[in-house]
């Protein structure tokens, strides 16, 4: 059940290079994995030219922001917490990569960022992930967690190879 539900998408100019404008609006969802208070979602992407290679490259934005998150399964709910915010800028090409200048998900108990290049051929770039209370986390990880975590990890490598470096 959800009380509305609203999605809205707005494509302008050439077909090989449109301005794309998305928008999602959902309130009160009640759904098999738990309740949502609402949800607001914008996803922009307009055409930047080509790169060297001939590919079509679209800046990309994109923001999103749920509250009143009630999970029912009650360690998944502690986990996340009752909030949750995402923020892409970048930009994405025509071969499937994104050159992430910021990716954030953010809930009250945690942080992950990353900043590089994600796509089926290429993974390079810095994730980080800050959490001021791992306690949130103990029951989800069956383990006995707490204090604080601040985590930088320098990824590089192919996830089309399966090959991919860490370093923390």
């Amino acid at each position: 059940e959800i009380g509305k539900l609203a999605f809205k998408t707005r494509l302008v100019g050439p077909i090989t290079g449109p301005n794309l404008d998305v928008t999602l609006e959902s309130r009160d969802a009640a759904l098999p994995s738990g309740r949502l208070a609402s949800l607001d979602f914008t996803l922009k992407a307009n055409p930047a030219g080509k790169d060297a290679a001939g590919k079509t490259r679209m800046d990309v934005t994109a923001d999103g922001r749920a509250s009143g998150l009630a999970p029912k399964d009650a360690a998944l709910a502690k986990a996340i917490g009752d909030s949750l915010t995402l923020t892409l800028r970048g930009q994405a090409d025509t071969g499937g990569t994104l050159a992430a200048e910021r990716l954030t998900i953010e809930t009250p108990t945690a942080k992950a960022r990353f900043a590089g290049t994600l796509g089926a051929e290429t993974l390079r770039g810095k994730l980080g992930f800050s959490s001021e209370n791992l306690r949130a986390f103990a029951e989800i990880a069956r383990a006995k967690l707490a204090g604080t975590a601040n985590l930088e990890i320098d990824l590089d490598g192919s996830p089309r190879e399966k090959r991919i470096n860490a370093t923390f």
